[in-house]
């Protein structure tokens, strides 16, 4: 049970939450699997971990890496598990249904930190994204492609169109869209002036946002990086944006605890946290009525998109987390903070 100064009390089941155990890093991937939860990310010694459902059920632990693992990913159909280094070294693993590491795939790319890896929907194509200014796609086995057009480090990807395309967000101000088949560019969007730090892709895949550190949103069209809206009056670096499910509606967060609700270009609504150190919203998603927005910065925070309900809050241990994860109904929710502590929340 929970108490917040929002005047809510609220109780959960809360199902992992003991600081004897492992301690994971703030950089983890989640999915579903066979009515389980799996798990990946680095512990605090640069490990890779696969946990199930707990950090108490361990299906695997990497050697000790040389420098720090900054991101980790599962294919859709979990076969495939991927995390990337500070010293530029990816790794992929491939599992039986049994959860038996079947074959190792390791990829020396060369680059700087890897920052970003995200598993294609369908394929099971993963894109690799560096501090280079590079992104790697790997295809399986030997294949990989080298996507270069980026001048800075390349932050954010995700893959649409059926997996034919890659959007990325990079600290060089850009939007760019590839095409996956031959790497080549088909298109840039220009107009942040500083860091683009986060980037979507609609449902009906129309369009494209980003968010940045010049504190604009904007949207674009996803046939031709056309700009359709310049979204102001965030007071501070823009960290995270998503669509809705429906595609009608767009959230935006900042660095000021603050979260926007547009639609069309217009705001709808706004949210914000008591001011309070850590209080960057880091990430935020919609639940699948588009009623609701969960958020994680210094707690993980529940929103009516409406307005008619009073927002509800889980603290943690630690200062912030970074990312927050959810199922599909929106009744369980996982994160990881900077305390080593993993949640995994399940509404009753």
């Amino acid at each position: 049970m929970s108490s917040s100064d929002d005047g809510t009390i609220m109780m959960w089941n809360h199902s992992d939450f003991d600081e004897t155990t492992i301690k994971l890093k703030r950089d983890f991937a989640v999915r579903e699997r066979q009515g389980h939860l799996l798990i990946a990310a680095s512990d605090q010694n640069d490990s890779f971990r696969i946990v199930r459902d707990s950090v108490r059920d361990i299906v695997y632990t990497s050697v000790q890496q040389k420098s720090r693992i900054r991101c980790c990913g599962i294919s859709p159909d979990t076969s495939l598990f991927a995390f990337g280094c500070d010293d530029g070294l990816a790794q992929l693993l491939r599992l039986s249904p049994d959860l038996d590491v079947m074959a190792e795939f390791q990829l020396n790319l060369q680059q700087e930190s890897i920052r970003w890896c995200r598993f294609s929907s369908t394929k099971n194509y993963v894109a690799f994204c560096s501090a280079d200014s590079t992104v790697v796609i790997w295809k399986g086995d030997d294949e990989t492609m080298v996507l270069q057009d980026h001048t800075d480090v390349v932050h954010r990807c995700k893959f649409f169109d059926n997996d034919s395309k890659l959007l990325t967000a990079s600290y060089d101000a850009t939007l760019k869209v590839w095409d996956v088949a031959t790497g080549v560019c088909l298109y840039t969007c220009q107009g942040h002036t500083e860091w683009v730090l986060d980037c979507d892709v609609s449902l009906d895949e129309k369009m494209l946002a980003s968010s940045s550190a010049d504190k604009l949103v904007k949207v674009w069209d996803a046939r031709d990086g056309r700009m359709i809206y310049c979204l102001s009056g965030h007071r501070d670096c823009v960290r995270s944006c998503r669509f809705a499910p429906d595609s009608s509606l767009l959230a935006s967060g900042d660095d000021l605890g603050e979260i926007r609700i547009w639609r069309d270009g217009s705001l709808v609504r706004s949210f914000a946290e008591n001011t309070a150190i850590f209080s960057w919203v880091t990430d935020l998603s919609f639940s699948q009525d588009c009623r609701h927005v969960v958020s994680v910065s210094n707690n993980i925070k529940w929103w009516s998109v409406d307005g008619t309900q009073p927002p509800r809050t889980f603290p943690i241990l630690g200062s912030h987390a970074r990312f927050v994860w959810h199922n599909a109904d929106f009744t369980s929710f996982i994160t990881v903070d900077n305390a080593g502590v993993l949640y995994i929340l399940k509404q009753l």
